[in-house]
């Protein structure tokens, strides 16, 4: 499990790195954190 949440957080990361620090992309990332 631990791995699994290690993984997700770098996911996460790493999009959004890519799609940059917009206030849209930190609502998307706080609704993926709320699905897990």
């Amino acid at each position: 499990m631990a791995v699994v949440g290690a993984l997700t957080t770098a996911v996460i990361g790493i999009i959004n790195f890519y799609f940059g620090s917009s206030q849209s992309s930190k609502d998307k990332t706080a609704a993926i954190l709320r699905m897990k």
